[in-house]
């Protein structure tokens, strides 16, 4: 029971991520900074993650979250924002649903570039209300949509094994 509530609070966490990057293209401090914080004093505390893998997991998963964050950074395709939430992700969870979550991330990136037909379809009030999630700029889209569902998927995967 214990860690259905906690996996739904890093979930809800990241949809509130999720929307915030949808709207305006970037995510509060308050949020992965927050998070961050958090799931560390939890560390601390407890001396397992939220997800109840072991402090050494932790520390593997966080520099497995910047190995794959910081190429991105570097080259404009993401945020600083993307970079603390994957962080912030990492210390919550274990370097499997990093993984996991990035690669679902990924995946999902991929197929909604190839979806341009289906953006110009779409009604007008969509474009507006989501600009920064037209595939046909060329700019960056927001990361932590697709992150979002990428930890949908290591949930999944994560509920399947257990």
């Amino acid at each position: 029971m214990i860690h259905l509530l906690t996996i739904t609070i890093v979930l809800v966490w990241s949809f509130t991520c999720a929307a915030q990057d949808i709207k305006y293209k970037k995510i509060s401090n308050f949020l992965t900074i927050g998070m961050f914080i958090a799931a560390t004093l939890y560390i601390l505390i407890s001396g397992n993650t939220l997800l109840n893998a072991s402090f050494q997991n932790a520390i593997f998963a966080f520099m497995l979250a910047i190995a794959l964050s910081l190429p991105g950074y570097i080259t404009g395709r993401m945020g600083a924002g993307d970079v603390k939430m994957l962080c912030a992700l990492a210390v919550a969870t274990y370097s499997d649903y990093v993984l996991i979550s990035v690669i679902g991330a990924a995946l999902a990136l991929v197929i909604w570039s190839t979806c341009q037909p289906l953006w110009s379809k779409l009604p007008q009030v969509v474009h507006k209300a989501f600009p920064f999630m037209d595939p046909t700029t060329g700019s960056p889209l927001p990361y932590a949509p697709f992150l979002f569902l990428g930890m949908l998927c290591a949930t999944l995967i994560h509920s399947a094994v257990l």
